[in-house]
């Protein structure tokens, strides 16, 4: 190492910065969240010993860096992630859309994207009749349950 870079990490401010830096690249590159959770917790870490002036690596920078990278693991995950209702993809991302009823051979179908789908019977009442909008209330285990709409 040149004596620039020993100087560079003699400070230990700089270190922590340097090392969330590079988790930060690293995070960059997996995408997993857990470079993003170490490299938080080693800012949160340099953001301490700026704050109280520290020079030399002590115990509590150990703990102040595992507890805040074991939070930034926990909940970044949690809040950088969708939620479950936005990821939905197939038919199920239709879910609370208006379809028309259609009535073929004495099966009722709606048509999502150009495929028709057959109504589950429990679904079916006395009002059905082709034409009339059902909604589309859940596509559970491929078994599509409607209800009409008024």
């Amino acid at each position: 190492m040149t004596p620039f870079m020993v100087d560079m990490f003699a400070d230990v401010l700089t270190l922590w910065i340097a090392v969330g830096l590079f988790f930060l690249i690293v995070e960059i590159l997996t995408v997993t969240f857990y470079g993003l959770a170490i490299a938080g917790g080693c800012f949160v870490t340099a953001l301490y010993a700026w704050i109280f002036g520290e020079t030399d690596i002590s115990i509590i920078q150990g703990i102040i860096f595992a507890i805040s990278t074991s939070a930034f693991a926990y909940f970044l995950p949690k809040l950088l992630t969708p939620p479950p209702d936005i990821r939905k993809v197939g038919i199920s991302a239709h879910e609370g859309r208006t379809f028309t009823l259609k009535e073929m051979d004495g099966d009722y179908k709606i048509t999502i994207d150009g495929v028709d789908y057959l109504i589950d019977a429990d679904s079916i009442t006395d009002a059905f009749a082709a034409g009339k909008k059902v909604r589309l209330d859940s596509t559970k285990e491929g078994v599509i349950h409607v209800s009409l709409v008024s």
